[in-house]
């Protein structure tokens, strides 16, 4: 990979840009599909911000929304392919690094 390539991938550049972006995509990775109130929630965020960081990421196809079961007016925001494949790759070689500095604390 040459130098500087994976900061000019749109993806990676809207992440950095968004505060809540990154603990977006782990919430979902780790819980599944989740409504907004409740994402919103966890994330800790105020909710306009989360929910314009949701919108951004729905537009790079990184998350979906579904109809959720029980109350068909609810969203349930959820990962889609690409989202996951994103969590799941790069995400996870830099989980390793983190979790290293964390054991050196």
């Amino acid at each position: 990979m040459r130098r500087g390539s994976l900061l000019r991938s749109p993806l990676i550049r809207a992440l950095l840009r968004r505060k809540y972006a990154i603990p977006i995509l782990l919430a979902l990775y780790d819980e599944g599909p989740i409504h907004v109130t409740d994402l919103v929630r966890q994330v800790g965020g105020h909710p306009s911000t989360v929910v314009n960081t949701l919108r951004a990421l729905e537009k790079l196809d990184v998350i979906g929304r579904t109809l959720a079961p029980i109350d068909r007016r609810a969203v349930d925001m959820r990962l889609t392919l690409k989202g996951m494949a994103f969590v799941e790759t790069p995400m996870s070689w830099w989980g390793r690094i983190v979790r290293k500095w964390e054991t050196v604390r």
